[in-house]
């Protein structure tokens, strides 16, 4: 393997480097099979993760945006960028499930992985609850409006 890539060894789960052929700390003898078969899926973990934590810091900027939206001037495209990662958003939650959803959950890259997930859905779903209650309230006022009459 010319490539240099870490796994968790399968005897001792410590962090190893694809090029030995042994582990350092437990000895196990490594094949090129157990390597590839290791590196996927440290691979798969690890990318698993980061697409996680990247949606997870897209809704914190859907969060940014919204807020901004209220200011003169940028506000316009605040709310335009807003729009863009409110559509976006359940599409990424939706491919990573699909993609890694059903990752081994005693991985602590995946427990973190699973939380950012879920934090960014909870982000996300505020701003329907917020329109909702906008609505009802906008619809509320215009009844009283209309009966104050």
């Amino acid at each position: 393997m010319s490539d240099y890539n870490t796994f968790k060894c399968p005897g001792c789960g410590q962090f190893v480097n694809s090029t030995l052929a042994n582990c350092k700390f437990c000895s196990l003898p490594f094949d090129a099979q157990i390597i590839a078969t290791a590196v996927d899926r440290q691979n798969r973990i690890n990318d698993a993760y980061r697409s996680a934590s990247n949606t997870r810091i897209l809704a914190g900027g859907m969060t940014t945006a919204f807020f901004v939206g209220f200011v003169p001037f940028i506000g316009f495209l605040a709310t335009w960028a807003f729009r863009i990662i409110f559509l976006c958003i359940p599409i990424f939650l939706i491919v990573w499930l699909i993609k890694y959803g059903s990752l081994d959950t005693s991985e602590p890259e995946i427990k973190d992985a699973r939380k950012y997930v879920l934090t960014a859905f909870g982000i996300w779903l505020i701003y329907p609850a917020i329109y909702f209650v906008f609505v009802i309230l906008l619809l509320l006022g215009i009844t009283a409006y209309q009966l104050s009459r």
